[in-house]
C-alpha cells in the first residue's frame, strides 16, 4: 500500500509531536503552523489531521479568541481541504462539548457519541460549533471525523495529569480518599493507535476513544504515587467543607471529584479499536 500523505496542524502540541514521532516512517507527514498564519499547502494531501486549537486556559481570554481559532480557523481549513481534493478531514474536538455533569448523581450516567451536548464554556462551545459546520461539508469524496478524547495521559504530558503528579510529589497528605466518582481517560499510546486506525480505515463521524477502565480520583492518586515511589495519606473533607468548596470552586471540584464516563462501544465497533496500553 502506498504511503498516505498527511498534513498535521498543531504539531508542537502533546498529541501532534507524539504522532509525528511514532508515524514519521509510516506516513509522509507535512506540518503547518496556523498560529503563524502559514498558508497550508494542500496539494497531494490525502488526510488532514487538525490538532491546532486554543484549549482551556488558566488566564482569562475573550470568548472571541476561542471562536476565531477553534471554529473559524477549523472551518476555513476544512473548506480549503475539500476544494483541494483532500479525502479525509480529522478534527480533534473535546469532551468539553458535553459540559460538566453531576457529582454523584443520576446525571453521572454513561455518555456516548449520541448524548446531548451542553458545553458550558467557550472552549466547548467553539469546538461543538466547528463540528457542526465541518460535518455540513461531508460527502462521498470528503470524509469528516470528529474525535472527542477524554483526559490524555502519558510520558511528559501536561495539563491535569501533570498537576496531579506535582501534588503527589510535593504533598504527602491529600484530600482524595474518594472512590465513588469515575473518569474516562486515554493514554497517549492508545490514542495514537486509535488515530492510526481512523486514518487507515477512513472512519468518519463522531468518535470517543478511551482506555478500557475508568478510575476514581483515589485510584488515580494511588497509581501516580506508586509510579513516583511516594507514600501518600489520603483523607476526606468534612462534609460541610466539601459542600462549601463545591459552591466556591464548582469547576475545580467537579474536575477532581465529579464523574464523567463514556460508553465507547459504538466507536470501538466502528474502528475495531482494542485499547492495549
Amino acid at each position: 500500500m502506498d504511503k498516505l500523505t498527511i498534513l498535521v496542524t498543531g504539531s508542537k502540541g502533546y498529541i501532534g509531536r507524539n504522532f509525528i514521532k511514532k508515524f514519521s516512517n509510516k506516513y509522509f507527514i507535512n506540518v503547518v503552523s496556523l498560529s503563524s498564519n502559514e498558508k497550508p499547502n494542500l496539494s497531494k494531501i490525502h488526510t488532514v489531521l487538525h490538532l491546532s486549537a486554543l484549549v482551556h486556559q488558566t488566564k482569562n481570554l475573550p470568548n472571541n479568541n476561542y471562536f476565531d481559532i477553534n471554529t473559524k480557523q477549523t472551518v476555513d481549513l476544512a473548506k480549503k481541504a475539500k476544494k483541494a481534493g483532500v479525502k479525509h478531514f480529522i478534527f480533534y474536538s473535546t469532551i468539553r462539548v458535553y459540559g460538566e455533569r453531576g457529582f454523584f448523581t443520576k446525571e453521572s450516567r454513561l455518555l456516548s457519541e449520541k448524548s446531548e451536548c451542553r458545553p458550558d464554556d467557550a472552549h466547548g462551545k467553539s469546538k461543538l460549533l466547528a463540528e457542526k459546520e465541518i460535518f455540513l461539508l461531508e460527502d462521498n469524496q470528503f470524509k469528516v471525523t470528529a474525535i472527542r478524547p477524554p483526559i490524555v495521559y502519558g510520558e511528559d504530558c501536561k495539563g491535569n495529569f501533570e498537576k496531579l503528579r506535582k501534588l503527589v510529589k510535593n504533598f504527602p497528605i491529600l484530600p482524595f480518599n474518594y472512590t465513588n466518582n469515575r473518569r474516562s481517560i486515554v493514554s497517549i499510546e492508545n490514542l495514537l493507535s486509535f488515530t492510526e486506525l481512523v486514518i487507515d480505515k477512513r472512519v468518519s463521524g463522531i468518535l470517543i476513544p478511551q482506555d478500557k477502565h475508568q478510575y476514581s480520583i483515589e485510584e488515580l492518586i494511588r497509581m501516580i504515587s506508586k509510579n513516583l515511589n511516594k507514600k501518600v495519606f489520603l483523607f476526606r473533607f468534612p462534609k460541610p467543607i466539601f459542600f462549601l468548596l463545591k459552591k466556591i470552586k464548582p469547576k475545580t471540584m467537579q474536575s477532581l471529584y465529579g464523574t464523567l464516563v463514556f460508553d465507547s462501544n459504538a466507536t470501538n465497533n466502528k474502528t475495531n479499536f482494542n485499547p492495549k496500553y
